[in-house]
Formats: structure tokens, C-alpha cells, sequence
């Protein structure tokens, strides 16, 4: 849903999280990250079932750049969702659930 544009952050509090976030998109941990997960043509059709609320760095950002957020919270809890999500349907000891550990 789109917030209005009264309620959209501020500049500063924009400018802030787009930093944040271009400095986790330039990790190469992130690499997995940037884009929806592609469960179909990876093979993982469980994923949608485990998962009910996909995010990607990606997706933030464009929900970023289009004023959907109102609370750098909001921000905040869908990075930690990529996260998450890469830590919930992976194994503990897979290279995702380690990059996704290893990233802010």
C-alpha cells in the first residue's frame, strides 16, 4: 500500500536509508539479495509455503524510492525480513544462511 506523500519520510531520513541500503547492496555477500527470490526457476517450490513474506534489497528499494515507507522502522524490519526469510528456509550451515548472517 502507498503512503501519502505527508506521510513518506523526510529527505534526510531517505537519503540515510538509501545509504544504508547501497552500502549492504555493495557487500558481494549481498549478491543473492537483490532481487526476489526465484523459487520456480531454482527449483524450490516449498518456497512460497514457508515463506509468506518474500523481500529482497531490491524491492526495498523501489519501496523506497516511491515513498512507501513512513517509519525508518518500516525500513528497517524489511531488511531484517531478507534476512530472515534467507535464514528460515535455508539450512544453518548453507552459504546463504551464512551471508545472510554475515550482513547488517
Amino acid at each position: 500500500k502507498r503512503v501519502s506523500k505527508a506521510a513518506a519520510l523526510a529527505h534526510p531520513q531517505i537519503s540515510a536509508c538509501r545509504a544504508a541500503l547501497a552500502a549492504v547492496q555493495r557487500d558481494e555477500a549481498a549478491e543473492p539479495f537483490l532481487d526476489p527470490v526465484d523459487w520456480r526457476g531454482l527449483g524450490l517450490p516449498l518456497y512460497p509455503q514457508i515463506i509468506s513474506r518474500p523481500m529482497d534489497l531490491g524491492t526495498i528499494e523501489k519501496k523506497l524510492l516511491s515513498g512507501r515507507y513512513s517509519e525508518v522502522s518500516e525500513f528497517k524490519a524489511d531488511v531484517e525480513l531478507v534476512w530472515q526469510n534467507a535464514q528460515t528456509f535455508n539450512t544453518d550451515e548453507s552459504w546463504i544462511y551464512l551471508a545472510a548472517g554475515k550482513l547488517p
